[in-house]
């Protein structure tokens, strides 16, 4: 398996990560079609996202398995009720990360203020040599959605010491009517949380810059109030245990 910065937007296809998958391809077909060449690598290799859009891709890296690039994790608790409004956010902001206007820049910038109907959660600014995010971050929390249509829009952010964010990841979610603990996950990825900057949780009525159609995702129809409470954040990381500082 092979993960880097190249696809469709909001990817920038860096040079290196599109010769690498080229490369593998062609050492695959070699190897197992042409009958010549070394055995290709067993394994997994991923690449992490970065910014500004210049800068190459971190990694390499290397492992056996998916789950072997995953070492560590840095989590979050959050018991505090917090509520999400059928008109919260900022179509502002969400025009920012819409994938279609960022075109292949995954480095698109906003302001990083609290937006209000939000459910907005904070990680402790990153220390020493930081962390890489390597995997799924996986959302866990006590959900009271009693509106059947309601949905619930996941972004994970890397807010930077001054105050500008950029969009790391992102999921939709549509939860269970009533009121459950829940589990979902936002897409794998791979991001450097460089010392002094802060990973940031949104949950958020939806993804789409207020239209019913563009942005991320489609507006839910009727979306309701959604109520979280309990929230636990788990970020899997290249680091193990005590690494990064």
């Amino acid at each position: 398996m092979l993960f880097g910065d190249f696809g469709h937007q909001r990817a920038k296809n860096s040079s290196a990560d599109v010769n690498a998958l080229g490369a593998a391809q062609d050492a695959w077909l070699d190897f197992y079609v042409k009958d010549t060449g070394a055995q290709p690598f067993q394994g997994t290799t991923a690449f992490a996202m970065s910014c500004p859009e210049s800068a190459p891709s971190g990694g390499p890296f290397h492992a056996g398995s998916w789950a072997g690039l995953q070492k560590g994790e840095v989590h979050l608790d959050s018991r505090a009720a917090q509520v999400l409004q059928p008109n919260g956010g900022s179509a502002e902001v969400d025009t920012a990360f819409d994938p279609v206007s960022a075109g292949q820049n995954p480095c698109t910038t906003a302001p990083s203020a609290d937006l209000g109907g939000v459910a907005t959660y904070r990680l402790p600014a990153a220390t020493g040599s930081g962390f890489t995010l390597m995997g799924s971050p996986t959302v866990v929390a006590k959900i009271s959605s009693p509106t059947a249509n309601s949905a619930i829009a996941a972004r994970l952010l890397d807010v930077d010491p001054g105050g500008t964010e950029t969009l790391v990841d992102r999921q939709l979610f549509r939860p269970a009517v009533g009121t459950a603990r829940q589990v979902f996950q936002l897409h794998p990825t791979g991001h450097l949380f460089a010392p002094g900057h802060v990973a940031k949780l949104e949950l958020l009525p939806g993804d789409s810059h207020g239209n019913l159609i563009g942005g991320y995702g489609r507006a839910a129809n009727g979306q309701g109030q959604v109520t979280i409470s309990d929230l636990s954040l788990r970020l899997p990381t290249l680091e193990g245990p005590g690494g990064g500082g």
